[in-house]
């Protein structure tokens, strides 16, 4: 591998490893179904509050991408695949306990929109480094 692209490579495989993590820590943390005082029930088969920390992964690749889309870009499915495989583990959750009513599955709309703002963010990055590098002299065909 060529060492320009070594750092890009480090901060997606870090941004990528921190998304398994956040995604295993979600699972981990949900409560599952319990009973509320005053309230027939509630159920949580994944910690929607610990994703929040997903929004800081985006930057990471933004700025890989401001070296090199093309190894940035290997950071989307890195970010998005694994709350799929958890939204997988989700839909089990919901089917073993019965308490799913069908609208469970929109939650594999969550990945997408992962995936989507991960895209923008390699776009973005990738626009801010190709106006550096025009600023500097440089060639603009971000590799």
């Amino acid at each position: 591998m060529d060492r320009k692209h070594l750092a890009p490579l480090l901060l997606v495989l870090l941004a990528a490893a921190a998304s398994v993590a956040l995604a295993v820590v979600a699972l981990d943390l949900a409560s599952g179904v319990t009973r509320p005082r005053g309230r027939c029930c509630r159920t949580e088969f994944f910690d929607s509050r610990t994703l929040d920390l997903l929004w800081l992964l985006y930057p990471l690749l933004a700025l890989a991408a401001a070296w090199s889309w093309r190894v940035a870009s290997l950071g989307v499915p890195g970010l998005a695949l694994p709350h799929w495989v958890a939204m997988n583990e989700v839909m089990d959750r919901y089917a073993e306990s019965g308490w799913g009513d069908g609208l469970e599955v929109l939650g594999y709309l969550f990945p997408i929109q992962v995936a989507v703002i991960g895209a923008f963010s390699v776009l973005l990055g990738s626009l801010v480094g190709q106006g550096v590098r025009r600023l500097r002299g440089l060639p603009t065909l971000a590799t």
